[in-house]
C-alpha cells in the first residue's frame, strides 16, 4: 500500500539524534574532535542555568552550575543511539 501524500507524523526529540549524527560526521571528516568541549561549537551552552528552587510566588530560581558546563562533543548522541531509535520506530 502506498503512503498518502498528506500524512501527519509525530516526531519527538529528534534534534539530539540529528545533532549527534552531524557531529559524528564532522569528527569522521576531521573537522572537530570528540574531546573538544561542546560549548566551543555551541557557545550558548556555556550560559545554561540549573534550577535552584522556587521563589515565594512559585517562580523558578536558577543559577549557573557550580562546575560550569564541560561536556565534550563525545557526550552528544552517537550514531548507534540513533540506530536504536530507528529500530524502535520499526516495531510498529
Amino acid at each position: 500500500m502506498a503512503m498518502a501524500t498528506d500524512p501527519v507524523f509525530a516526531i519527538f526529540s529528534m534534534t539530539q539524534a540529528l545533532v549527534g549524527v552531524c557531529a559524528m560526521q564532522l569528527v569522521e571528516e576531521g573537522k572537530i574532535s570528540r574531546s573538544d568541549p561542546a560549548k566551543k561549537y555551541g557557545p550558548e551552552i556555556a550560559g545554561l542555568q540549573v534550577l535552584d528552587g522556587f521563589g515565594p510566588g512559585g517562580q523558578p530560581k536558577t543559577r549557573p552550575p557550580r562546575r560550569g558546563v564541560r561536556q565534550p562533543v563525545r557526550w552528544l548522541p552517537r550514531p548507534h543511539t540513533v540506530a536504536r531509535i530507528g529500530l524502535h520506530l520499526d516495531d510498529g
